[in-house]
C-alpha cells in the first residue's frame, strides 16, 4: 500500500481517502490501492467550494480535519490508521458522529498499539505511532520512507495471535458490515448534521487458526513488494488439479516516460506494445509528462489504455476529478 501511494505521490496525486475499503488484493497476492475518485493534485486545496472537507472521518488526518490542504503526508497518516486497525482490530478513535471523529484526530492522543495488542513487535508499533503524529513534520518523510520502516520492523515469523474478545462460534470468521462510506465533513464550527446512531462494531472478529493466517498474511505483505509475487495459490487437496496448460494472460510493463514530451511518451507506449490513453493535466512543468496511470512498472494488458499525466495545471487549482464527494 505504501509503495502504491508513493507512486501516486510521484505522479503528483494525493489520494485523500486511504482506508481498508479502498484496498484490494488480487488472487496472485498483488496489493491494489483503489478509488482515486476524490484524489487531488499535490498543492491543491482540500476544501470544496462550500468550505467542506471530503474524506472518511475515521481515517482523516488532523491537518485535513482542520481544513488545510491535502499533502502526501496526509495519506501517510491515513495509512498509519489502517495499520493501527490491522494490528489491533480497531481504529484509534471512536465517536458518535463524523465531526466527533474528526475532532478526535485533531485533539486526542491515539492509544498505544502494544497496550491493545501485546504480541505486536515494538518496532512495528513505533512505526505506526510515527505515522499517527499530529504534526506532519514528525511523520515519516514519505510513503517510501514509511514502507522502509515497516520492512525493517516486520517480524520474520508471525507473532502469536491476540486472543479474541468475542464469543467463539462454529465459524472461524464472521462477516461484519463495514463502516460508513466517504462523507462530507463540515469544516466550520456549526452543529453537526443529524445522523443515525450506529452500534459500535469491529471490522474483523477472528479466532483460532484464522487469526494466525491473517497475521502471517500481514507479515507476507510487508516483506514482499507489490507486483513481485509469482507463485500461485495451491490447489485444494479435494478439488480438481488445475490444467498445466492454463497460464495467466501475459502483460506488458508500463515504461517510465517521466520527463518526456507528450509525443515522445506516446511513442514510448506504442513501442512497448501499449495503447496511449487520455491526457490528464496535473501540477508540474508545462507540457512535460510527470507520470502515468497505471504507474511506471505496472504490468497491464496490451489493450489497457495508459493515461498520461502532463504538467500545466496551476497549483491553486482545486482539481475537479468527478469522483465521490459533492462536486469535489
Amino acid at each position: 500500500m505504501a509503495a502504491a501511494l508513493e507512486a501516486a505521490h510521484r505522479s503528483g496525486l494525493v489520494h485523500r481517502d486511504v482506508k481498508p475499503a479502498n484496498v484490494m488484493i488480487t488472487p496472485r497476492g498483488e496489493v491494489k490501492v483503489m478509488d482515486f475518485g476524490i484524489a487531488a493534485a499535490v498543492g491543491a486545496s482540500s476544501l470544496t467550494a462550500t468550505g467542506s472537507v471530503i474524506g472518511t472521518a475515521a481515517y482523516v488526518s488532523p491537518e485535513r480535519a482542520r481544513g488545510d490542504r491535502a499533502t502526501p503526508s496526509s495519506d501517510v497518516y491515513s495509512l498509519g490508521v489502517v495499520l493501527f486497525e490491522m494490528l489491533t482490530g480497531r481504529t484509534p478513535f471512536e465517536a458518535e458522529t463524523p465531526v466527533g471523529l474528526a475532532l478526535a484526530h485533531v485533539q486526542e492522543r491515539p492509544p498505544s498499539v502494544v497496550e491493545l495488542a501485546p504480541a505486536v513487535p515494538a518496532p512495528l508499533a513505533e512505526a505506526c505511532a510515527r505515522a499517527l503524529s499530529k504534526d506532519p513534520r514528525d511523520r515519516p518523510g514519505s510513503a517510501a520512507e514509511f514502507r522502509a520502516m515497516l520492512l525493517r520492523a516486520a517480524p520474520t515469523q508471525p507473532a502469536s495471535p491476540t486472543p479474541a474478545t468475542a464469543p467463539v462460534g462454529d465459524a472461524a470468521t464472521e462477516v461484519i458490515q463495514p463502516d460508513g462510506g466517504t462523507a462530507v465533513l463540515p469544516a466550520g464550527g456549526g452543529p453537526p448534521p443529524p445522523i443515525r446512531r450506529r452500534r459500535r462494531v469491529r471490522p474483523w472478529i477472528i479466532t483460532g487458526a484464522a487469526a494466525a493466517l491473517l497475521l502471517a498474511a500481514f507479515a507476507w505483505i510487508l516483506l514482499v513488494a507489490p507486483g513481485t509475487a509469482t507463485t500461485r495459490p495451491p490447489a485444494s487437496p479435494s478439488g480438481p488439479r488445475p490444467s498445466a496448460s492454463v497460464t495467466p494472460p501475459a502483460g506488458v510493463p508500463v515504461p517510465d516516460v517521466h520527463g518526456l514530451s507528450l509525443d515522445q511518451a506516446r511513442n514510448a507506449l506504442v513501442t512497448a506494445g501499449l495503447k496511449p490513453g487520455p491526457v490528464q493535466q496535473v501540477a508540474g512543468p508545462k507540457d512535460v509528462v510527470v507520470g502515468t496511470l497505471p504507474p511506471a512498472g505496472t504490468t497491464v494488458a496490451s489493450t489497457t489504455p495508459v493515461t498520461l499525466l502532463v504538467g500545466g495545471k496551476e497549483h491553486g487549482d482545486n482539481g475537479k476529478h468527478g469522483g465521490k464527494g459533492n462536486g469535489d
